[in-house]
């Protein structure tokens, strides 16, 4: 292994230590933030007038603003910028001294030991800890590379799957050993936690890095799960790492290009969502998150037209789902309000034929999509709840049974699988949360209980048939979004429905044989993500903690599904 060769072998060692004049670069910030200056002093105005660009510059100093180590060098930054380059800092490896273009940058305090102390240091101390925690990185950038890529690479079982797993453990246990190795991982100071992971963009494309404030594979899922976690083991380890865990998100949240993006599961709902949650854990007071709830449904009721999307996951379905679940707290007439605006943009958006209806998708306006969070179904549900906490339209039970029936062309009797009207490599939707019958299961079965049977709801258990039979027979892992662990949450979700009295056991059966499989599967190939190859990913959504949240919910009931936004 690696780090044997490195703490045995001393030639590298002794290489390094008699390296006295190499150059080492600096990275100060990331280069994009550079860039994104430099782009702007294109424009005309910044061209022509020097005063203004020195403006524009000066506000390098506030782009990272806890740290006044960056105040020294700032003016070695604009001066590098002024003339259209990237600035560059380098350091001798044996000295703390940083130089800007040869020009020495007198008292940055920014090298806390040479180049050469640290590298040696790291040595000293390396570890089998920071073997997994470096190839876990190299991981998560290969596997989102290839997915952005849409490279298929053949599964590879992970030399590094945990070892300390016996083919016997209990979840309880497998939880808290996997909850203590998410905890290691972390990036930790005085007031902050954060996590290196893979993280989503809402247009798809995948990258690693920090994680961002949101829900889906954010922050704000991790410390989902985490509070979760508390609630069944009121572990005094987590508190703390909880009031980081907010103390991040909050930050981020201030300065994030996605604040102004209403989203559920990425955008500003998801955080009012969030802190919604923490309502029980003290590390918000009530009035705090009623003035923010307050705040939050001003501006949502302002700008409801203006948001373009309508589906579950990205738009006013999912929005209008959590604005439903603040009432449970927060009921005003302020929370009614914003409510009824948000279900009657839905309303309006319908494309209505007789008795037909149907929204287009929002990534293609030429196609319309069944499932849940992208689909028809996903939007019916956001208004049974509606129709069953705020009002008994009953022009919004008419257009769910409308919108329900139009989507049912879509299902094929003859195989028992929904269409997959997205331009991809199937025809037919897998039995997942996010397309499919899975995620239809849960909200048709959702609605049909919100609407008390007023209204035909068609294939619920057809969708059934086909979760209990191709709900794990397939190759997309365990993710909550579209694996396993997704397709057993749903299946404990709606379990106890009186719909279901009749087929309860068989359902219960089912997740049993699917558990035993992922703890197998777990113990043999390690971690397999909602991203093909991906053994190291923490979000909600397409990672560990999302996985593990469903563990949680079969061991308590009483914690409710992020799937549905409950």
């Amino acid at each position: 292994r690696i780090y044997f060769i490195l703490k045995e072998d001393l030639y590298i060692r002794n290489l390094i230590s008699d390296l006295n004049y190499a150059p080492i670069r600096i990275i100060v910030r990331p280069t994009y933030v550079y860039a994104s200056f430099l782009e702007t002093l294109l424009h005309p105005m910044y061209l022509k007038d020097y005063g203004e660009r020195i403006r524009v510059l000066s506000f390098i100093k506030d782009a990272y603003t806890k740290y006044d180590v960056f105040d020294s060098i700032s003016p070695f930054e604009i001066n590098d910028m002024m003339i259209g380059d990237i600035p560059y800092f380098n350091a001798p490896i044996s000295e703390k001294r940083v130089y800007s273009n040869s020009i020495y940058v007198a008292d940055t305090g920014i090298m806390k030991q040479s180049a050469k102390q640290e590298v040696l240091t790291r040595l000293e101390n390396m570890s089998e800890e920071d073997m997994h925690q470096q190839v876990s990185l190299i991981n998560m950038a290969l596997s989102s590379t290839a997915a952005n890529l849409d490279i298929i690479c053949k599964n590879q079982i992970d030399d590094f799957a945990p070892g300390y797993f016996k083919n016997d453990i209990q979840i309880k246990e497998l939880i808290q050993i996997e909850t203590d190795c998410i905890l290691k991982q972390a990036i930790e100071s005085e007031k902050y936690l954060q996590w290196v992971s893979i993280v989503s963009a809402p247009n798809g494309t995948l990258s690693v890095g920090p994680l961002s404030f949101g829900l889906y594979d954010g922050l704000a899922g991790v410390g989902h799960y985490f509070s979760a976690y508390d609630f069944i083991y009121n572990d005094e380890k987590v508190k703390p790492i909880l009031c980081k865990i907010v103390n991040s998100i909050n930050q981020i949240y201030e300065h994030s290009i996605y604040k102004t993006n209403f989203s559920a599961f990425y955008g500003s709902s998801s955080y009012i969502y969030f802190v919604n949650k923490m309502r029980d854990t003290g590390l918000f007071s009530e009035n705090e998150v009623n003035s923010m709830c307050k705040a939050y449904l001003e501006k949502l009721r302002q700008e409801t037209a203006q948001i373009t999307h309508t589906d579950f996951i990205g738009g006013l379905a999912g929005i209008l789902k959590v604005v439903i679940q603040l009432g449970k707290y927060y009921r005003t007439e302020l929370m009614e309000d914003t409510a009824r605006a948000v279900c009657k943009e839905i309303c309006k958006r319908a494309i209505q034929n007789r008795n037909e209806a149907f929204w287009k998708s929002d990534a293609d306006k030429n196609i319309v999509l069944a499932g849940f969070s992208h689909g028809i179904t996903g939007i019916c549900y956001a208004l049974s709840e509606y129709y069953a906490h705020i009002e008994a339209s009953e022009e919004v039970l008419r257009l769910i049974e409308s919108a329900l029936k139009y989507e049912d062309r879509f299902f094929d009797i003859k195989i028992n699988k929904w269409r997959d009207n997205r331009k991809n490599e199937s025809d037919y939707s897998s039995a997942m949360w996010c397309h499919g019958s899975c995620g239809i299961l849960l909200g048709r079965s959702r609605i049909y209980e919100n609407v008390d049977g007023r209204i035909h709801v068609g294939y619920i258990n057809e969708s059934l048939d086909d979760t209990l039979l191709n709900g794990n027979s397939h190759r997309q892992g365990y993710s909550l979004c579209h694996g396993t662990m997704g397709n057993i949450d749903v299946l404990h979700a709606i379990k106890d429905l009186s719909l279901f009295k009749n087929r309860k056991q068989e359902i219960e059966n089912t997740i049993n044989i699917w558990v035993n499989h992922f703890k197998e599967t777990l113990l043999k190939n390690g971690w397999q993500n909602g991203i093909r190859n991906d053994h190291s990913g923490l979000g909600m959504m397409l990672g560990k903690t999302g996985q593990l949240f469903a563990l949680l919910r079969l061991i308590d009931k009483e914690i409710p599904t992020p799937l549905a936004l409950d």
